[in-house]
């Protein structure tokens, strides 16, 4: 169903005006557009995104939108370095001039947060996360999961606003440098009623989904999204 869905997904184009970027840290900006009123989407899954107003040879990437559904924007978040490529380059160029063209949304992960819910995220993997949280808050869903989140940035991302969700009820929050990953098995149950999302860079994701399994978790309760090109 999830493989049908996202191919019908991809035969949609929708056009998102830019209207403002946020500085969220020293190099992790979010930049907002205006949702079409017919586009819809769950939190956790993602786009592809095309720029339109410079030449490109790699004109289209994926991500994930950071904006929950009931935000009156939709946003995506990116790092960008002292040295970024073109493509987002080109991002940091947009002004109210411009749109980017989206196909989706795309992908199945993506789940109504509940109790017993385990979300671990590894430096950008927080988009997902954030969108599912959110949109939980908005929506004053009667849930309490767990987020261990892992980052080495001296400000982590969205941090302020994870703690106000806690602080409300909604998260239980662990944020770790990466060399407390072992600490990660405090948090593992193998009681069957616990299920994971995992999201990060590829060697994260695959490290924490390889820990997973041998703690005795199950392949059916994990999922995982995969951030390619952060490390």
């Amino acid at each position: 169903m999830g493989f049908f869905r996202d191919s019908m997904a991809m035969f949609t184009n929708y056009s998102l005006p830019f209207k403002y970027r946020t500085q969220e840290t020293e190099d992790i900006h979010t930049f907002h557009f205006e949702k079409p009123a017919d586009f819809s989407y769950e939190a956790g899954q993602y786009g592809l995104f095309k720029i339109n107003h410079e030449v490109l040879k790699n004109k289209t990437k994926p991500f994930t939108i950071s904006s929950s559904p009931d935000e009156d924007t939709l946003s995506i978040t990116t790092r960008v370095g002292s040295k970024p490529s073109p493509y987002k380059r080109a991002l940091m160029n947009l002004n109210v001039n411009h749109s980017l063209s989206l196909k989706g949304p795309i992908g199945t992960f993506n789940e109504t947060p509940a109790t017993g819910q385990i979300f671990i995220a590894g430096g950008m993997g927080i988009t997902p996360f954030r969108a599912m949280i959110k949109s939980a808050a908005f929506n004053k869903v009667p849930s309490k999961i767990t987020l261990i989140y892992f980052t080495d940035d001296e400000e982590p991302l969205f941090k302020d606003e994870l703690e106000s969700y806690e602080k409300d009820g909604f998260v239980t929050l662990h944020i770790k440098t990466y060399d407390r990953f072992s600490e990660l098995d405090q948090y593992i149950s193998d009681d069957g009623s616990a299920r994971y999302l995992v999201a990060g860079p590829d060697q994260f994701v695959t490290s924490t989904f390889t820990q997973l399994i041998s703690k005795g978790i199950k392949k059916k309760h994990i999922k995982k999204d995969v951030f390619y090109g952060y490390k």
